[in-house]
């Protein structure tokens, strides 16, 4: 993803849904929210507030599927793994400065 592709890392709240492409699993709240025909949300599994990664490209609707785990670590490895570049030192470089903010981030969430 190298280039203008960014890592990116938020936490939110999402829900267990089915996306109209067959895609099943949890979704942040905001992806569906913009796109509500497109998901049909499961009402019997309840909201999870959960980190989300992603690769996009500030200013551009270009991104890949977002990945998700119960900590910032877990989502940026996630992430890395399915759409990273390991051969690409640059790639790299930003995985490590990205994953170092979600061990902080991890940490802080722990202390609270």
């Amino acid at each position: 993803m190298s280039g203008f592709m960014q890592l990116q890392i938020w936490r939110e709240n999402s829900r267990y849904a089915t996306r109209d492409d067959g895609a099943e699993g949890y979704f942040p709240d905001s992806y569906i929210a913009a796109d509500s025909a497109s998901y049909q949300v499961d009402s019997g599994n309840p909201s999870r507030s959960l980190w989300w990664a992603e690769y996009s490209a500030p200013g551009y609707m270009d991104r890949t599927d977002p990945t998700w785990g119960t900590t910032a670590v877990e989502a940026c490895q996630e992430c890395f793994n399915m759409y990273g570049d390991d051969d690409n030192p640059e790639e790299v470089d930003e995985f490590n400065a990205v994953l170092e903010e979600c061990r902080e981030a991890d940490k802080k969430e722990a202390q609270s």
